[in-house]
This record gives C-alpha cells, structure tokens and sequence, in this order.
C-alpha cells in the first residue's frame, strides 16, 4: 500500500491495517520506542555536514578554528537530541561500518578543552573577561562571531535545531555564535555568495563511494571551492587503484586527509527505520533503496 504522508502510514501500523513500514521521517523517531513495535534501522547516502568559508576574512579559514569547532561539537546529543536518534556520526563522507570506511578518522571527540586550547593558538583569548573570544587586529578588538547559515525544508526543523545545539555548544567555548535558517535557495544563495561563516547542509552522495563531486574544483557539491594539488592527486588514487586494497588504502589516505584539513566539517549520515508489529528476523543487508531485503523470509 502507497501512503502520502508519514503519519498517515505510522496511523495505520498502529490500527493494524499494515504490519511493516519503512521511513525516513523523524515522525518516525518515537514510535521506535514503543515497547509493541519491532524496529531496525539503516543506513542512507544523506549526509550532513558543516561547510566552512574559507575566505581569509572569515575565522573558519583558520584551520585550528575549523578543528576547534570540530572539538566543540557534541556529537552524541546531536545525534539524540536535534537527529532524534536517527542519524549515525561520521566525520568523513564514508558510511561507517563499510568496507572503505578508515575508522581512525574518528579523531573529533567532544572535548571543550582541547577545542579552547586550539582557539588561543589561533589567536583567541578571552582579553575582556566575559569568557568571550576576542583578538587584536590593527589595534581594533575583534571578536570570535560565527555565523551558522542552514535551512528548513518539508515543514522539518531537525536542521534548524542541530545548528542551534551546534552553536550552543561554540558558545560554550567562548564562540559568539549565531543560526540564521532561511529557506534552502536563500541558503544557497548565501553560500554562492560566500555570506557565511558555516553552513549546515545535507547532500545525497552515491550509493558507491565517489567523492569527486565534493572536493574535485568543479565539484557540484563543492560548497566551500576548497581545492588543492594534494587534494587532486588522493581522488585520482580512488580513480585509478587496480586492485581491492589499493582502493582501500586511496580511500583510507583520502579520509585521514579530509579530518586533517576539514575543507567539509563531516557530522552524521541520517538513517532510516523499518517498523513492524512482527519480527523482522530474516531482513538483512539492509540499505536505502533495498530497506525490505529479505522480506520474503520473514516469518508470518
């Protein structure tokens, strides 16, 4: 059955008139936690990230801020909090868990301490007592202000609410931080024009690792222009490797690179749930466009 909307569909798995459904929908998140449902969840290509501006008049071209803001951020309430626990952490654009995820690129754990340590190396230090970042420049007090750009789409403000626990979390650190959310062409506009200092945006990646389109100069998703020689010549590795663990160490190399340099500042993938009234015992390997494999082995 075809139903438009997901809380028609969640209406009539609760009423009995289906036994299974599959969403993406934060609607979704609560009713995985009722004790009379069965859920299982999946991994999606949507990935969400923080795109910083890379112009010298904005902090974020300083890539100690860039880390510092990566060590700010609480990863965990993110995740349970603004992504209401359907979201999976991933510092890189490589869905964790498969076979050319590098798992030592996890390196951003929370720690306030580590990410204001960063900032005063990069020249930031609370000179008024305010417990908020400043620095001299020209003579002139500066201080550390961080706007968050994003946007709202489908009448969803899990966005919107992920960049204001982002940007408590900056605040924390002495961050002057603020979210404009916009609609997503005003959001792009803004990007386009480089009106921002981060933006928090999803894309779509493929369903087989290609990230040419992000970090390549013409990528179409490459939002911040970020492009260097090195950069280049690690997407050619994944291009060209000849065999299976010549791939694996490209995208491994590829990986450790993009947490080093965060030219993109990776947060989660979003993932999506199967419901059931039965046991979803016999589903198996499953993914985004394949979310019922194994249906038919599923016990009635």
């Amino acid at each position: 059955m075809r139903y438009y909307n997901t809380g028609d569909m969640l209406e009539a798995l609760n009423a009995g008139e289906i036994n299974c459904l599959s969403t993406r929908s934060p609607s979704a998140a609560f009713s995985r936690k009722l004790a009379k449902l069965i859920a299982s969840d999946y991994s999606t290509t949507t990935y969400e990230m923080l795109i910083p501006n890379l112009d010298e008049a904005s902090a974020m071209s300083d890539v100690r801020v860039r880390k510092a803001v990566m060590y700010a951020i609480d990863r965990a309430t993110l995740v349970s909090n603004a992504y209401l626990d359907m979201a999976q952490q991933s510092e890189v654009p490589i869905i964790p868990g498969t076979w050319l995820y590098e798992s030592q690129s996890a390196v951003y754990y929370h720690s306030p301490e580590r990410a204001l340590t960063l900032l005063n190396e990069a020249g930031w230090t609370d000179l008024t007592g305010t417990a908020k970042l400043s620095r001299l420049k020209n003579g002139l007090l500066v201080d550390l202000n961080v706007e968050i750009v994003t946007y709202v789409e489908a009448n969803s403000y899990v966005r919107k609410n992920a960049a204001e626990q982002i940007a408590a979390n900056l605040r924390a650190v002495g961050i002057q931080a603020t979210v404009t959310a916009l609609s997503m062409n005003d959001a792009a506009s803004r990007v386009k024009r480089g009106n921002f200092d981060l933006a928090l945006v999803a894309v779509n990646l493929s369903e087989v690792p290609n990230l040419f389109p992000l970090f390549s100069q013409n990528g179409a998703i490459n939002y911040s222009g970020s492009h260097t020689a090195e950069m280049d010549q690690l997407l050619s590795r994944t291009a060209t490797a000849a065999s299976e663990d010549e791939l694996k160490q490209a995208y491994g190399d590829l990986e450790l690179h993009i947490v080093d340099r965060l030219p993109i500042m990776g947060l989660v993938f979003r993932t999506g749930t199967v419901l059931s009234t039965r046991t979803l015992a016999g589903l198996s390997g499953m993914r985004e466009y394949d979310a019922l494999n194994g249906l038919e082995f599923v016990k009635k």
